[in-house]
């Protein structure tokens, strides 16, 4: 198989390439987090890709977008693999953009800059749109619902996704998960280490509340 993957920065696009391939795949290399190393480089980020021909395969999320932004921070911010040189510059640019934008907002412009993050892509539908045919699609929830629906969703590339390569993939992103899952927890969000973290669970709290982005920074400094 030679794909051509669509996906957001963030969706395990690497990973998801690897597998389709039958690439042998180990351990990210600093952290354990990203499969960057893997050298799969036939993909693009543009969720608008044309044209679609039957190499292309678009992951898609109709829920769980928070995982492609904290995917994006741990991968590309807190953990990055120094010898990972195309993805060294992605982290910096967006805090010096970022700190710039939200500046207003003082010490806090990070949390501030992932809510409208969180916002932006819950209220693009691009995120959630799956191609037409002859383009295929992956669903990006299906690795965090178990394995038996990512099992399904490898099956329909006529891989044979075993229980010991999804394990392996659960433990190389068990910093992530842990945070992933206390999302939920009510009044948690002090509890979190890091900023972006922060406002992820916030902006969740405000879309599961129908507030506005506003409405929501507003509610946590009350």
């Amino acid at each position: 198989m030679d794909p051509f993957m669509i996906g957001p920065a963030g969706s395990n696009m690497s990973y998801i390439e690897a597998v389709l391939r039958g690439v042998d795949i180990t351990p990210g290399r600093f952290a354990g987090l990203s499969y960057h190393h893997l050298g799969m480089v036939n993909r693009t980020s543009d969720l608008s890709h044309k044209p679609i021909n039957d190499q292309c395969i678009k992951i898609y999320f109709q829920k769980f977008r928070e995982i492609i932004i904290l995917n994006w921070h741990y991968k590309l911010r807190l953990f990055v693999d120094q010898d990972d040189r195309p993805h060294l510059q992605y982290g910096p640019e967006w805090e010096l953009s970022q700190k710039d934008a939200w500046k207003y907002y003082g010490d806090k412009w990070e949390i501030r800059a992932v809510i409208r993050w969180l916002y932006s892509i819950y209220n693009d539908d691009t995120y959630g749109k799956k191609l037409q045919p002859p383009g295929k699609n992956f669903d990006g929830c299906a690795l965090y619902e178990g394995y038996e629906k990512i099992k399904n969703e490898f099956a329909a590339f006529d891989v044979d996704y075993t229980k010991e390569q999804y394990q392996s993939w659960k433990d190389s992103q068990k910093n992530i998960i842990e945070v992933w899952n206390k999302m939920d927890l009510p009044n948690f969000v002090n509890n979190f280490e890091h900023d972006f973290e922060k406002g992820v669970y916030i902006g969740l709290e405000g879309i599961r509340n129908k507030m506005t982005e506003d409405e929501a920074w507003e509610k946590h400094n009350e």
